[in-house]
């Protein structure tokens, strides 16, 4: 057997776009990727399906594998035949023990290459605002390693860096770093000497606490930045915020988890990355061309029969042409056929074989309008040849078969399969999955139904509902919600509206449940959070400027959607003894006579904000059904528009006008309702 080799590469601090050119060549012709847990979760949603990976992750304290059974896994590997890359976060030679691995392989006969990595000693610092070096500040920079042995000091020379009065930059420093800072000042640095503690850099969940050396330990306890982190110590920690340049992008401290088919990742990865998103690489499905029928075989030896070629997504256009490769099919055949297409991103992918649309829909993207379209374009004569997806939307064939019978040929070229997460991605099985989707900066982006299936059929209901989800179309979003998700729907369904649908999300970002840090936040507010977690009632929040304008009611309104938002009246008799609180749509008339009428009550008018201050504790401008749980005695009575009962999920103020809720409406009027001991009664408001 012929043996293998051995590429000890650097992944870099974690953002996938810092990996080299040749890391990424050698991972992609990896036949086993050992990887560790400082490699980077996009790195790793990028890894080849087809490599075997084996994780041999080290943590402080807690490894998968000592570091002598990595060495020899290596080695074992290699005289297996295997080509094998030791995938290490940052640089392999910079504290990554590379040396010692390959003094094994020289033990074992085993070629090897190295290929450095970007390390976050300059990295991070860098996303960071903060440069190494400048020649205002320093004249040298000294990277240290902070890991000690357990139960036993640093030795580390503190008088000889202070000297350097260079920067100094500590990795694996963070448990050390109060021993650090103390022994810096023993040795004569100044204690105002500028310092800063940076958490994640490079990636969604970058951080940084800026300090000096003598405050700096203080403010690590109090802050608790997650790791990994790097301590850096020096003048040109004082630039970090006016430097600062991470933050500014669009969509600085967002996880996109695209869930398309791999092959059609590359260009909205490129969009998502230059906004200043973390971006995942996670397809849910993959295309599999259907080869054991020979109908596109026939169809297309007779090609000349049709008068239009069908197309509903790139991956069916991708599909044909291989298929057209596969029979020697001349594609100038199709030179006196029109061709139909879906949307623009169906469009984009024919231009790549250099043939143009004859015809788009106008109105949206679907096929419901493609089948509307392409039956007035269509003539009595002329036959249809629909190349798609084995399951694909029956509205296209129903529409364009609603008014006249035409003559079409539907062919299914290809299928999608789920793609088995457990073997293919690696570090991305169910649990890390739900915990992806629990995580508030993570925002996934489904392209098809199918999508969706794929990634939360196997999640639990509870994981799911607290998804951030943006859907491309309706059909998606159909999905989406019928397993619970309340999602985003781009304008249209190509890919310009939905990097502007994730925008929005992020830039209006909706929180699962009660705020982290409840500081400057009302009582009030508070008591809302504590009422409906004691229920179990889920609920996503969206923090916001008071609201003052139409302009930013509507934004926030889009922001809740699917939900319904709420109009709450606080309505009272002629007589002023009996209180109503009425929820309805917020786009339908409010007519006293026709509410009163149905309650049998006298003529109704807006109550006083000083009994709505005593009954339901909020102040005009956030008037919301929570605010029931405070009216104990039971002065007020809910009405409640049977329009609302229709949707699924509904808008309203956690009591206060600087948040809103999109809760699920059966949870508000079967447990919140309840719960404050009132029930409700249904009016009819007409449009």
């Amino acid at each position: 057997m012929e043996q293998g080799k051995v590429w000890l590469v650097g992944a870099g601090p974690g953002d996938a776009e810092l990996l080299t050119q040749k890391a990424v060549r050698v991972l992609q012709e990896a036949d086993v990727i050992v990887y560790d847990a400082l490699v980077g979760q996009a790195i790793l949603a990028k890894l080849p399906e087809e490599a075997d990976k084996i994780y041999v992750g080290k943590r402080s304290s807690h490894h998968a594998m000592p570091q002598e059974e990595i060495s020899q896994c290596l080695v074992r590997l290699a005289k297996q035949g295997k080509n094998v890359v030791r995938l290490k976060g940052g640089d392999p030679f910079l504290f990554g023990r590379g040396g010692e691995e390959i003094e094994e392989l020289i033990r074992g006969g085993i070629d090897y290459e190295v290929v450095p990595g970007v390390t976050s000693a300059l990295a991070v610092p860098a996303y960071n605002g903060i440069p190494v070096t400048h020649r205002d500040y320093c004249s040298s920079l000294h990277i240290i390693t902070g890991h000690k042995r357990q139960g036993q000091p640093l030795r580390l020379d503190y008088e000889a860096l202070c000297r350097m009065n260079g920067t100094l930059v500590f990795l694996m420093g963070v448990a050390a770093a109060p021993e650090i800072c103390r022994g810096l000042i023993d040795a004569g640095m100044d204690p105002q000497m500028p310092a800063a503690l940076l958490s994640q850099g490079t990636t969604a969940g970058q951080r940084r606490l800026v300090s000096n050396v003598s405050e700096l330990p203080q403010r690590m306890q109090e802050e608790k930045l997650p790791t990994p982190a790097i301590l850096v110590i020096g003048k040109v920690c004082a630039l970090a915020e006016e430097f600062a340049w991470v933050e500014k992008l669009p969509l600085a401290g967002t996880k996109v988890v695209l869930t398309r088919p791999r092959q059609r990742m590359e260009r909205l990865s490129k969009r998502f990355r230059a906004l200043g998103a973390e971006v995942l690489e996670l397809p849910s499905i993959r295309i599999c061309p259907i080869s054991e029928t020979d109908r596109l075989q026939a169809a297309l030896e007779q090609i000349e029969q049709y008068g239009w070629l069908v197309f509903t997504s790139p991956s069916g256009i991708d599909v044909f042409f291989e298929r057209c490769l596969e029979y020697h099919f001349d594609i100038r055949r199709l030179s006196a056929i029109k061709i139909a297409v879906i949307g623009s991103g169906t469009a984009r992918q024919l231009e790549q074989h250099g043939l143009y649309p004859d015809l788009i829909p106008q109105e949206e993207y679907s096929a419901a309008a493609l089948g509307d379209a392409l039956a007035k374009q269509a003539g009595a004569a002329e036959k249809i040849l629909i190349a798609r997806a084995e399951a694909g939307s029956p509205d296209l064939l129903a529409r364009l078969q609603k008014d006249f019978i035409h003559p079409v040929d539907d062919i299914a070229i290809y299928r999608t399969e789920a793609v088995d997460r457990e073997s293919e991605n690696a570090g991305f099985d169910l649990t890390a999955m739900e915990t992806l989707a629990e995580d508030e900066r993570a925002v996934f982006v489904f392209t098809s139904a199918s999508t969706v299936r794929g990634t939360v059929e196997k999640m639990t209901p509870d994981v799911r509902a607290r998804m951030r989800v943006v859907c491309i179309g309706e059909r998606t979003e159909e999905e989406a919600r019928r397993y619970g998700i309340a999602a985003q729907v781009a304008e249209q369904a190509d890919e310009d509206s939905l990097v502007e649908a994730v925008v929005f999300m992020d830039q209006m970002q909706i929180h699962k449940g009660r705020p982290e840090n409840e500081t400057g936040r009302t009582e009030t507010e508070i008591h809302v959070y504590d009422f409906l977690d004691k229920l179990n009632v889920a609920y996503e929040r969206i923090d916001h400027e008071p609201v003052e304008t139409m302009e930013a009611c509507q934004k926030i309104d889009k922001a809740l959607e699917p939900a319904v938002v709420c109009k709450n009246l606080f309505l009272t008799n002629s007589r002023e003894d009996q209180y109503y609180l009425l929820m309805m749509p917020g786009d339908k008339k409010f007519r006293s006579s026709e509410v009163a009428r149905q309650i049998e009550s006298t003529r109704l008018s807006f109550a006083s904000a000083e009994k709505m201050q005593e009954y339901l504790e909020i102040m005009p401008g956030a008037v919301s059904v929570m605010g029931l749980m405070n009216d104990q005695e039971h002065h007020v009575e809910l009405l409640v528009d049977e329009e609302l009962l229709e949707y699924e999920q509904l808008g309203c103020h956690p009591c206060v006008n600087t948040s809103s809720l999109r809760l699920w409406t059966k949870d508000v009027l079967e447990k919140f309702v309840p719960a404050t001991g009132h029930s409700f009664q249904t009016v009819h408001i007409a449009n």
